[in-house]
């Protein structure tokens, strides 16, 4: 008992530590139209979102989401003040946190694997940087929060299983209810549970009444959900992509996540360190030999259990990966943070190739076992830390914008019109992190401000960093022919950073002759790429 209380605080050491520096991380991207949306609502809001689009058109477009889960954990975080980010960013660590305990849990108990293996196997998921993303940005939570209910779910299903705990049954269904209405990727958790039956419970699948109960909870759901997702957005599961090309879609999306999960994105390029390079190929090498020994264990049963190792592997390596991942095919974007439940089956596959090594009688395979493992931590450790770098620097770098822009605001004389040169995103050599895109409107209204600064002057950003780029021309024509009208005189400023080290780069028409012929070009554009044109040549210096 104690060295299994040993094993679970370092896994909950192992999925926090590496993310302490983020805590105080500044809002990016969706945070400011999501935490602005939730800073402010009612307590018993999220229950009215069952019905409705979760971000209630605040991108000017309905989104095909029913996530009222999501959405009060934005609620409890602004019991603390949504003008910090700090509780928001705790969420996300506890759920991370929850999520590797559970992975943990679900190899020792339900995967059969020994104490070792379920420790490597849950300290592998806490630092595996493809998480990065739903962990250190504070919107990516949807599927890290997902991710929770979802393994939580099938872990009380299989304790149920086991012991026939009637309690855990009911858990089970309760949270596979959070799991759907936190994103809509858990409507696979019914086939998850079906394949669960049939390769490590082995109770097969006969069509008698006894054998198909405990799913009926579970597909009933299902279907309520389906059913309301078609009433309300027209689409169950955006069966509108289901084309021809799916199946070469699928193949490609297949190789990208396989990839993605391997590899890491960006994490080889030329101009990567030579330490992350290495870090890269070093942890490719073993996760593949990991799983070349899980394969090589699947003659004999490391535990004597209900179900061979094999099919153990097919369960947690093959099936859990295509159940997982087969649904983003249809998603509509690509992201590393897609992968967060599919990681769970992987590194549990791992789990198996750790276990035939260190279960084999001879020291040398016990050592093997262990330096593998260490190594391989290390390697994702390495690749680990600039990652979640990369985000603090981009929260960084939003806190500073946003500090900047309310300032000179501010300071300027009633009536300025003021340029936003903010950029959207930042690509450094490696990693991609959100900053400004879709951040405009909100981000010059509370709870971000002391007041709305809109109010004080007329603000115009670029394209890319508007809440709805399609109206992104209409609505900047409106402003300026608005602030146009007021008085001719009205002062003019323009405000950028410097992409290097962040620094506030200013122009003003005071000093500069030049920036009020310019807006005069802004105005005068008649189309959206005149007007990009036009504003790019006010910040001389945004590449």
């Amino acid at each position: 008992m104690r060295k299994s209380l040993l094993c679970l605080l370092a896994v909950s050491l192992a999925a926090v530590l590496p993310y302490l520096s983020t805590l105080h991380g500044y809002y990016l991207a969706d945070d400011f139209g999501l935490v602005q949306l939730f800073h402010d609502k009612p307590t018993l809001h999220f229950a009215t979102l069952f019905t409705r689009s979760w971000t209630e058109n605040i991108w000017g477009f309905t989104l095909d989401e029913l996530r009222p889960f999501p959405a009060l954990s934005y609620q409890i975080a602004a019991s603390w003040g949504a003008e910090s980010p700090v509780a928001n960013h705790v969420i996300n660590l506890i759920v991370h946190l929850l999520c590797s305990v559970l992975v943990f849990g679900t190899a020792r108990c339900l995967a059969e694997r020994s104490l070792a293996a379920s420790t490597f196997a849950g300290l592998l998921f806490a630092i595996m940087p493809v998480h990065v993303e739903p962990v250190s940005w504070i919107t990516g939570r949807a599927d890290s929060f997902m991710g929770l209910f979802y393994v939580a779910s099938l872990f009380c299903y299989g304790i149920w299983r086991l012991r026939a705990i009637r309690t855990l049954y009911l858990a089970s269904v309760c949270f596979f209810f959070v799991a759907l209405f936190s994103k809509q990727h858990a409507v696979t958790l019914p086939v998850m549970l079906i394949f669960y039956d049939i390769f490590v419970a082995r109770r097969g699948l006969r069509f008698t009444a006894k054998q198909i109960r405990p799913y009926i909870p579970f597909l009933a759901l299902t279907l309520i959900y389906l059913g309301m997702r078609f009433v309300l957005f027209q689409s169950a599961l955006r069966e509108d992509q289901v084309t021809t090309e799916l199946p070469f879609r699928f193949l490609q999306t297949q190789a990208l996540y396989a990839k993605l999960m391997l590899i890491g994105e960006g994490a080889i390029r030329l101009s990567a360190s030579l330490l992350l390079q290495l870090a890269t190929w070093v942890g490719l090498g073993l996760m593949l030999v990991f799983l070349a020994c899980a394969l090589g264990s699947t003659h004999r049963s490391l535990s004597g259990g209900r179900g061979g190792t094999l099919s153990l592997v097919l369960y947690y390596g093959v099936t859990w990966w295509v159940v997982s991942t087969g649904p983003l095919v249809v998603a509509g974007y690509e992201s590393q943070r897609l992968l967060y439940t599919a990681a769970v089956g992987f590194v549990i596959t791992l789990s198996f190739g750790f276990d035939h090594l260190w279960s084999r009688t001879t020291a040398f395979a016990g050592a093997a076992a262990v330096l593998g493992a260490t190594t391989l931590s290390v390697a994702m450790l390495v690749r680990l830390h600039p990652a979640v770098a990369a985000w603090n620097r981009s929260a960084a770098m939003s806190e500073r914008m946003k500090v900047d822009m309310e300032a000179q605001t501010l300071a300027a004389p009633p009536g300025a019109l003021l340029l936003v040169g903010a950029k959207d995103h930042r690509m450094d050599s490696r990693h991609f992190t959100w900053e400004w895109a879709w951040a405009f409107p909100f981000v010059i209204k509370p709870p971000f401000t002391g007041e709305d600064i809109s109010t004080r002057a007329t603000i115009v950003s670029r394209r890319s960093t508007y809440y709805y780029g399609a109206r992104w021309f209409v609505d900047a024509q409106r402003a300026l022919r608005a602030w146009s009208s007021t008085r001719e005189d009205a002062p003019i400023i323009a405000i950028w950073w410097d992409g290097a080290v962040g620094s506030l780069m200013r122009r003003t028409d005071a000093h500069d002759l030049e920036l009020r012929k310019q807006v005069q070009q802004l105005q005068a554009a008649e189309t959206e790429q005149e007007m990009e044109a036009a504003l790019a040549s006010i910040f001389v210096n945004i590449p």
